[in-house]
């Protein structure tokens, strides 16, 4: 764990997602403190389009892998009910 950040992942990359949480996370004072490491969807086309948008390093191909990544201290669920 890096002690300068907390390193984030992202379950679900609807509208929510891509309207609001990515956006508030990509804010200057938010950087300093929070970094989004990787994003995951079932929809693979819809992750990589908010990891392009957002300069997200990492696409995880599942669940599991985004909660296995060395880079991830935290993950939001951000998916529907």
């Amino acid at each position: 764990m890096n002690l300068d950040y907390v390193g984030v992942g992202i379950a679900g990359c609807g509208d929510l997602t891509q309207r609001a949480i990515l956006p508030h996370l990509a804010e200057p004072d938010v950087c300093k403190k929070v970094r989004v490491a990787a994003v995951f969807d079932v929809d693979v086309s819809r992750a990589e389009a908010a990891s392009k948008s957002f300069q997200v390093p990492q696409v995880a191909a599942s669940y599991a892998e985004l909660l296995e990544l060395p880079a991830v201290d935290m993950v939001i669920v951000a998916s529907p009910i």
